[in-house]
């Protein structure tokens, strides 16, 4: 090293550095953090926001372009997937990954993926709020139903991505919803009529944690199930059942609670021809008396009975209950194998928070 330091080339920085080492420490410092929240910005979407916050009254007050740009890109990439994340247990794995923003000056967004990471590509504008709405739109476009986009029925495709993105825009701020509702929303409407019964749908089915815990789930998995056969043809009917099944599940499950009569044993079950599965709640483990057994057995009678996919609900406060019983399910019952596990906004009894499962015949 001290070789190295005495080389005729290096020799006078050195002693320029040990003169001025006050100078240096500076430029360290200055090249070093925004280097330290670029590295971070990847990893934690708020550290984004916070260098945006702390980089645009800089490149306002000097006029940097450049600057300028770089910091509203990292205020619509740090909310964005600040609110990516947030939902991301909810929704299907694999559907979610990073976001980042590339500005170009076409007049129509779009999107591209690169070593895993979607990048939309929209046209900068002074309206923070298009382009957050642009951004986590075009995101949400190219990330849901990734491989059977063009198997899903395209209007509950965009119903779908418009829900989530509406739930996204709220989060942000009134206005930004505003903007939601009427650049984007507006237009899907008018180019397929039936999106406001899907999102009224889609509204009652997440309220009890449905939505992305089997609907989404469901319609992705079937669509996989009917991509190469000639059952892709009746997706629009396979959808509506399912949805059409939820709803009535929900019905026959808040009467029987209120004290109207038990709930029918085809309440559980849908068995269309392409999408046939069956619901598992996991009650209180205080109501049982032999532990996991119960469920374990309505499990393998619910396969036995001809579902090709069982779908398991548990609360938050008895996640170890539903843990338990999901684990047993996946130990003791041949020839299924565990989809994922998940976590729902709502649990199915309308309460916040909810753990859930999918299992699948082999």
């Amino acid at each position: 090293m001290e070789a190295f330091l005495q080389h005729p080339w290096i020799s006078p920085f050195w002693a320029f550095i040990q003169a001025h080492p006050g100078l240096w420490f500076f430029l360290f410092i200055l090249v070093a953090i925004p280097w330290l929240l670029n590295t971070l910005a990847n990893l934690i979407p708020q550290i984004d926001v916070l260098r945006s916050k702390i980089l645009l009254p800089i490149a306002k007050k000097y006029k940097q372009k450049k600057l300028i740009k770089s910091a509203v890109k990292s205020d619509i990439r740090g909310h964005v997937n600040r609110e990516i994340a947030k939902m991301r247990n909810h929704l299907p794995a694999g559907w979610t990954g990073e976001m980042d923003v590339d500005w170009v000056e076409a007049e129509e967004p779009s999107t591209l993926k690169d070593d895993n990471k979607i990048i939309v590509r929209i046209r900068p504008v002074e309206d923070q709020d298009r382009n957050f709405v642009n951004a986590a739109y075009y995101y949400l476009r190219s990330s849901f139903f990734p491989k059977t986009q063009a198997v899903v029925p395209k209007p509950h495709y965009e119903a779908s991505v418009l829900h989530v993105c509406r739930k996204i825009a709220e989060s942000r701020s009134a206005a930004t919803k505003t903007f939601f509702e009427d650049h984007i929303l507006e237009p899907a409407i008018q180019r397929h009529q039936h999106i406001p019964d899907h999102l009224e749908d889609y509204a009652e089915l997440d309220k009890r944690g449905f939505f992305t815990g089997t609907f989404l789930r469901e319609l992705h998995l079937m669509a996989t199930d009917a991509r190469f056969t000639r059952a892709r043809a009746n997706m629009t009917q396979e959808t509506a059942s399912v949805i059409d099944h939820i709803k009535a599940f929900i019905t026959a499950y808040d009467a029987h609670h209120a004290g109207q009569g038990e709930m029918s044993p085809t309440a559980w079950y849908n068995d269309g021809a392409v999408s046939r599965y069956a619901i598992l709640l996991v009650a209180n483990p205080a109501k049982t008396e032999n532990g996991i057994d119960a469920y374990l057995n309505r499990a393998r009678s619910r396969f036995q009975s001809g579902s090709r996919r069982l779908y398991v609900f548990g609360a938050n406060k008895e996640s170890r209950f539903a843990n338990a019983v999901i684990s047993g399910i996946e130990g003791t019952i041949d020839g299924v194998r565990l989809v994922e596990k998940f976590e729902t906004p709502f649990d199915y009894r309308g309460n916040k928070s909810g753990v859930g499962a999918v299992f699948e015949l082999l």
